[in-house]
Parts: structure tokens; sequence; C-alpha cells
């Protein structure tokens, strides 16, 4: 939503019919637009290729991880961004959800974009101490050369 009130053009992707709704709703209260496309993330490949591509929390099983993360790849332009956040493998039973092979190390994000040239890669601090606390998130930003 912020990308969009600050005048990107925003397609979001997400398997929730109920979810892009949400979304679309909230940026008509907004007053901005966006473009939703519902699909299965495990299969979809964007048509186009995007200035930025934001994977946010996207815990997949790693065979359709992997899916995710070619399609994703391919989506940045030259010249252009990926950003991917998601819990670290420390957080299982913290947050994420509760299958290790889900969540994320440095490791699996330093070699999952060969393509792109990893500009920072690194860790959140650590959530706070209440029950919903987490080991932080993972972090990476990366480009595909001009």
């Amino acid at each position: 939503m912020w990308l969009a009130q600050q005048g990107w053009r925003v397609a979001g992707v997400d398997g929730s019919a109920v979810g892009l709704s949400q979304a679309n709703q909230r940026a008509a209260e907004a007053g901005c637009t966006l473009t939703t496309i519902h699909a299965d993330l495990t299969h979809y490949t964007p048509a186009q290729t995007y200035q930025l591509v934001v994977l946010a929390n996207m815990h997949l099983s790693p065979a359709a991880r992997t899916h995710l993360f070619a399609a994703a790849e391919q989506a940045v332009a030259p010249g252009a961004h990926l950003y991917v956040v998601g819990h670290h493998v420390e957080s299982v039973g913290l947050a994420g959800p509760p299958d290790p092979e889900r969540l994320f190390t440095e490791a699996l994000l330093a070699t999952a974009f060969p393509k792109l040239t990893t500009q920072h890669l690194g860790r959140t601090s650590p959530g706070d101490t209440s029950e919903h606390s987490s080991a932080g998130d993972v972090y990476l930003w990366a480009a595909r050369p001009a």
C-alpha cells in the first residue's frame, strides 16, 4: 500500500481472493489503486518484468519455493531490484510456520537468485520478549545488472 501511495504502479499477486479484495478496499480508502492478480504462487510466472519485486513472508515448501524464487528472479527488469524478507529458521516455534524447512537462512538467500547481484543480505533484530517474539527475519536486497 505504501508504494502505491508514493506513486508506484503496484501489482499484488496472492493465492487468497479474500486478501486481494481487502487490499483493493484498503487502496480505495487510501485513494490509490492496485492491480491484483489471483494466482497460485507455486505455479505463477509473471507476464512482464518490474522495477521492484517484493517477496514478504512467503514461507513455501522447498519445492514450491524453488519455483517462486525462479519466477521472482525472472520478473526483475534489467537495472531493477528484488527484496525478500522472511522469518529466520531460528524463529521456528516463535513465528512463522512450524516447519523449519519453510523458514529462511542467510545461506539460503545468498544462493537463491544466481542471476542477480546481492547488495545487502542480513538479519533484522529479534522480536520482543512476548509470546509473539521471533529470532528476527532474514532479508535480501539484490539487483539485476542493467
